[in-house]
């Protein structure tokens, strides 16, 4: 029985011995932070894992409670930064359920437009592995291409180019052109057609000899670790706010999560087509006048959606003052990875990339 430490990460390259370097490639968002898991292996199986999170710990809870409530939306999309626009919105809809904040029907629109931008963003990133692992440089500049031209049409919309910060109470601070939704939606179908290719490579070999059987997760791992999204459809699963969406597969393993994820990309940019047939969408107002200082009232609310990774949700608290009481966070990603103590025993130990890639985490997300 051998002991050692895998790290993920932007630091896994630099790392000495006993540690053992984990690359998903240069766009993957396991390049942002370290991750570390203890793992006891034998005969190149592994037969135990410990995942050591919290390297990069960044208390955006914290923060959030010692902030205006408008001033944490801006801040609420550096958690999971491959969907920032999810963590604004997330945040928006909470508080105005616990104010009782009306949206505009344009700002609804706009908003459904940039969570679909987000989730097929998101879902890129952490799909920009496969080309990398099968040594597939034609497919990776696709996915990189991709990926730009998506923050090339966020900062278009809004001037920023990761963290879009357009997400106010009530509503939203930019409204978009006919022409930039008929660019998103013709984005959106290349991402689509690049989605397909994905999946293909997905269930062929070489790639369907590795990630086929490994990392596999059953229905009780799936309640176990309060698993969503992707990752519990691939174990057969429907699970929270996302339960009646999506393709179902049973294997459980690496292969089936990164088909569906890909299956996804697919889904939600057939989604955004639909939204976006009449390029004008609905007229109105994107934003509700406000006085200048919001008070949350005493009361709280949970409030939660289907996030790219799973479920997300937002719990907050008000005691009558502008700051949020208490904000807490419940993301996909602290899940996702506290499910690698089951998924990584008796994979092979040159196979834990794999595993580790098809349960996505942004560090962000992950040490809040």
């Amino acid at each position: 029985m051998t002991r050692d430490t895998l790290a993920v990460g932007s630091l896994a390259h630099l790392v000495a011995e006993p540690w053992l370097g984990l690359d998903l490639g240069p766009e993957h968002p396991s390049r942002a932070g370290l991750l570390l898991v203890d793992v006891d292996h034998a005969d190149g199986v592994i037969t135990r894992a410990d995942v050591r999170p919290g390297h990069s710990h960044r208390a955006a809870e914290k923060l959030f409670e010692v902030r205006d409530i408008r001033q944490v939306l801006s801040l609420a999309d550096r958690h999971d930064w491959t969907a920032a626009a999810h963590g604004e919105l997330l945040v928006a809809r909470t508080a105005e359920q616990l104010l009782g904040l009306p949206l505009p029907a344009r700002a609804g629109w706009v908003r459904d437009l940039l969570a679909a931008h987000a989730r097929l963003g998101s879902h890129l990133a952490y799909l920009s592995f496969v080309p990398f692992r099968l040594g597939d440089p034609a497919l990776a500049g696709e996915v990189h291409g991709l990926r730009e031209e998506g923050r090339r049409l966020l900062v278009e919309l809004t001037g920023n180019r990761v963290h879009p910060m357009v997400t106010r109470l009530g509503g939203v601070a930019a409204d978009p052109t006919p022409e930039w939704v008929g660019r998103l939606l013709d984005w959106a179908q290349r991402t689509r057609a690049s989605a397909a290719r994905l999946e293909a490579s997905i269930g062929e070999a070489p790639f369907a000899a590795l990630a086929a059987g490994t990392g596999v997760l059953t229905a009780a791992d799936v309640d176990g670790y309060g698993l969503a999204g992707v990752v519990a459809r691939a174990s057969g699963c429907r699970r929270g706010v996302d339960a009646g969406d999506g393709d179902v597969l049973t294997a459980g393993d690496a292969q089936a999560r990164f088909t569906l994820l890909a299956r996804d990309v697919v889904g939600t940019a057939d989604r955004l087509g639909i939204l976006a047939a009449d390029p004008a969408g609905p007229g109105g107002p994107v934003e509700t006048r406000l006085s200048k200082i919001v008070k949350l009232p005493d009361g709280e609310v949970f409030v939660d959606e289907d996030a790219p990774m799973g479920i997300a949700g937002v719990h907050l608290v008000g005691r009558g003052g502008p700051v949020p009481w208490r904000l807490r966070l419940r993301t996909p990603d602290f899940a996702n990875i506290q499910a690698l103590h089951a998924a990584l025993p008796g994979s092979a130990l040159d196979r834990a990339d794999v595993v580790v890639a098809s349960l996505g985490y942004t560090i962000g997300d992950l040490d809040k």
